[in-house]
């Protein structure tokens, strides 16, 4: 008789694990719905999305269930989504420039207009001082091609340019170091 109620028990906990598991899935659905539905296969920007996504997700759970700890790595991570997909890194050099942009009406097209650009004031020289190895390495050419004549605005957009790409390689790389140890 014990046999028979063993199995009965566990008969039960089984059809209530599935009916969890099935409801569980179905959340699921739920919750990734607007993320999908936003993406489009022309656009690599999505893919920002999605990831930063199911690590809020996985670091939510691992606040909530298992050790806070392990998810530092994975909000990191989501800053440097954040940042990587508002481009902060690569719009640096425009904080350190005052301009004023102006739309000039075309005097042969009616109703088309020319954006006209006017740099009022710079301060380049404090981004190059914020990262002196980087201006010395894009000076020595090493990182992109800069000839003598190249301006300091251009300097400065290719100073932006080599920290945003530094930012998406230190998101792969923690990436790469970190993933497994998120799911111990």
């Amino acid at each position: 008789m014990g046999k028979i109620k063993d199995k009965i028990l566990d008969l039960f906990y089984e059809i209530k694990w599935r009916i969890k598991v099935f409801f569980h899935s179905i959340y699921n659905l739920y919750r990734w719905f607007p993320i999908i539905w936003k993406d489009d296969d022309f656009s690599p920007d999505y893919i920002y999305d999605i990831l930063k996504f199911k690590l809020e997700n996985q670091a939510n759970y691992l606040e909530k269930y298992d050790n806070p700890r392990k998810s530092e790595w994975i909000r990191t991570c989501i800053r440097l989504i954040d940042r990587i997909q508002e481009e902060y890194y690569s719009s640096e050099y425009m904080r350190y420039q005052k301009s004023e942009f102006l739309f000039k009406e075309l005097e042969n097209f009616p109703n088309v207009h020319e954006l006209l650009h006017k740099e009022l004031e710079e301060h380049f020289d404090d981004l190059f001082k914020k990262y002196p190895l980087i201006h010395k390495r894009s000076l020595n050419g090493e990182v992109y091609v800069i000839n003598p004549n190249t301006s300091k605005k251009r300097m400065a957009l290719n100073i932006s340019m080599i920290n945003h790409n530094r930012a998406k390689r230190l998101l792969y790389k923690i990436l790469d170091s970190q993933l497994d140890k998120w799911s111990d």
